[in-house]
């Protein structure tokens, strides 16, 4: 058996190390952390139209997404809150796959929760837009028709 045995010979010097070190190590792990998990981009870039914000925090800016991808005359039908699933199956992967045509990607956001605007559109072969927000950002977002078994589409079109 190792044993390490020191002595110190003034402790308030010793302590006072001991906490700037602790401190260091806390701010540290802090920023890495809100680096990894806390930051949320502020653009999504998508073929079809290229770069656009994210900001979808008020209403204006939700109907500005909207018009980025062609979409007028959106009117709010429904809000509600949902949480975007801890596991993925089959049917959310391929949600997903629908977002990354757009540039977005639910994948950061499993198991939190986002509001979920519902928009009647007149767009084509489109009845509703349905938009997925989180934080104040734009997560997610499809078109339908509302007719079950025929599918979403994404905001792209």
């Amino acid at each position: 058996m190792f044993v390490l045995n020191f002595k110190v010979k003034n402790r308030g010097k010793a302590l006072r190390y001991f906490f700037i070190v602790f401190v260091i190590v806390i701010l540290i792990v802090f920023a890495c952390f809100r680096g990894c998990h806390g930051s949320k981009s502020d653009t999504a870039t998508c073929d079809e139209i290229g770069e656009y914000s994210l900001e979808a925090e008020t209403e204006d800016d939700r109907l500005e997404i909207l018009r980025t991808f062609g979409i007028e005359n959106a009117e709010l039908t429904e809000s509600d809150e949902i949480t975007v699933p801890e596991d993925f199956n089959s049917v959310t992967e391929k949600y997903n796959e629908i977002q990354k045509q757009t540039g977005l990607d639910l994948t950061p956001y499993k198991g939190q929760k986002a509001q979920r605007f519902t928009y009647s559109v007149n767009a084509e072969n489109a009845s509703c837009a349905v938009l997925l927000v989180n934080g104040g950002k734009l997560i997610g977002g499809h078109l339908t028709n509302r007719v079950y078994g025929e599918g979403v589409r994404p905001l792209s079109g």
